[in-house]
């Protein structure tokens, strides 16, 4: 059974990434940040256990922290849209992960721009609103920047961010064990 992965990030910050460009921004590609000043970003990828999106929305609101979320589409449906809701009222990103996950170095750019433009259509249909998808994180963290054009399919998209980690923890219930 899949479940959600928290993913603990020394990445750019989330209000760094909003304030890094806008849309004729060139394409990057964020492991980690090289910072005189200690930050992290938290991040959650997959999140099919929805139990646990609003425990950890709960921690998030008691001591002030803002996180990115990267659902795969498929994890957005409309018996949870107050949750989608909840997560965008409390300031937090949302980033895209592609619809079924992936491994994204075996799809088309076609396949991948599919794959991306369903899941901007499942948070659309839940939010009754458009919300501007712009940060990618491609499954099991693979990608390659030329291969089958998938990188032209993330600009032509609008994607400006490529976010991938380089600390993983995959169980919630020992992250810092």
């Amino acid at each position: 059974m899949k479940r959600c992965k928290p993913l603990i990030s020394l990445l750019l910050c989330a209000a760094l990434l909003l304030t890094a460009g806008g849309a004729d921004a060139s394409f990057k590609s964020y492991f980690d940040v090289d910072s005189t000043e200690p930050k992290i970003a938290i991040t959650v990828d997959d999140c099919y256990r929805l139990n646990h999106l609003e425990s950890i929305l709960d921690l998030c609101q008691t001591y002030g922290i803002h996180m990115t979320f990267f659902p795969v589409g498929a994890a957005i449906v409309e018996e949870n849209a107050a949750l989608w809701q909840r997560i965008v009222d409390e300031g937090h990103e949302i980033g895209n992960h592609t619809y079924s996950h992936p491994n994204i170095t075996t799809l088309t750019a076609y396949q991948l721009e599919r794959q991306l433009t369903r899941t901007q259509d499942a948070l659309n249909a839940v939010l009754r609103a458009p919300y501007p998808l712009r940060l990618f994180r491609p499954p099991y963290g693979k990608y390659n920047r030329t291969i089958y054009g998938n990188m032209e399919a993330l600009e032509k998209l609008d994607y400006h961010y490529v976010i991938v980690w380089f600390v993983d923890h995959t169980d919630p219930d020992d992250a810092f064990n």
